[in-house]
């Protein structure tokens, strides 16, 4: 027969494992942050590194490649794409951990037109 004593100290372990399996969980909502990424797109010359070489390329910001975004699974992005008018292609922004309607989110985007959507960051290391 199993003793009062041990009874209550198997109940606290249960009771600790239950509360660190909650702690082990997504981030709760009061720990999500917001983050509002704009990139624009840019065609633009570059120099390739060590070579001198110069290259028309699409960048984001200036750079390529673009910036990286890093945020948390449960953060939310605010995410806005500028295509300026000085620009001569269309151009598009895939995010593959966003859970969106890629085809309204994701369409390319005419020289002179901007887009912007939010999504919740659900699906880590994406």
């Amino acid at each position: 027969m199993m003793k009062r004593r041990s009874l209550h100290l198997m109940a606290i372990a249960g009771a600790t494992a239950l509360a660190m399996a909650g702690l082990m969980g997504l981030p709760s909502e009061a720990s999500a942050k917001t983050h509002d990424i704009k990139m624009t797109a840019l065609e633009t010359e570059i120099v390739i590194e060590g070579t001198g070489t110069k290259y028309k390329a699409w960048t984001f910001n200036g750079q390529m490649p673009g910036p990286a975004v890093r945020v948390t699974e449960g953060d939310t992005v605010n995410f806005t794409l500028e295509n300026p008018k000085t620009n001569f292609y269309p151009h598009a922004m895939d995010f593959h951990a966003a859970e969106i309607d890629f085809l309204k989110n994701y369409r390319a985007i005419n020289p002179g037109e901007t887009i912007s959507f939010t999504f919740v960051a659900k699906k880590p290391g994406v």
